[in-house]
């Protein structure tokens, strides 16, 4: 297994079941989409997607928290960009990527539940999307690391 997550050779030969390639492709393209909107639309994804009041913190309170998600933006999209060369070119480091992105999303789910924020409103989906990109990247872990099955001939 270790050798899956650290290949001694970073090329494109992967070994894991196909279905964490097709898995990994729409997860990293929502966060790269995520990471742009973090960037370039930081107020409205602050007040909006994540419900947090900016005029309570004052001028210098909201410019602080803006930087802070546009440095967040900026380091989620290096991280999906090296997803997406990893998908592309560099398929043998798949499982290190889908290692890479669940620590980084479990890490900041922990964080947040450490350190709850007060927001204007309860979310308006129903369901929290970082708990379905977690699941998501778990699964997708577990079947990078797992031997794809193979049709035996001659039965």
């Amino acid at each position: 297994m270790l050798s899956r997550l650290f290949p001694k050779k970073i090329d494109n030969a992967y070994h894991g079941t196909t279905i964490a390639i097709w898995l990994l492709a729409p997860i990293v393209l929502l966060k790269l989409v995520m990471s742009f909107a973090a960037l370039f639309d930081t107020r409205d994804m602050i007040e909006r997607a994540d419900s947090i009041p900016l005029d309570a913190f004052g001028a210098a309170g909201a410019a602080a928290v803006l930087t802070t998600t546009k440095l967040l933006g900026l380091n989620h999209l290096l991280l999906n960009l090296t997803g997406l060369i990893v998908l592309i070119r560099y398929r043998a480091m798949i499982p290190l990527i889908y290692l890479l992105l669940t620590i980084e999303q479990l890490g900041r789910k922990a964080l947040v539940l450490a350190n709850p924020i007060t927001r204007t409103s309860a979310s308006y989906l129903p369901f929290d999307p970082n708990l379905v990109f977690a699941a998501a990247l778990l699964i997708g872990l577990a079947l990078s690391l797992s031997a794809p099955m193979t049709k035996e001939r001659g039965e």
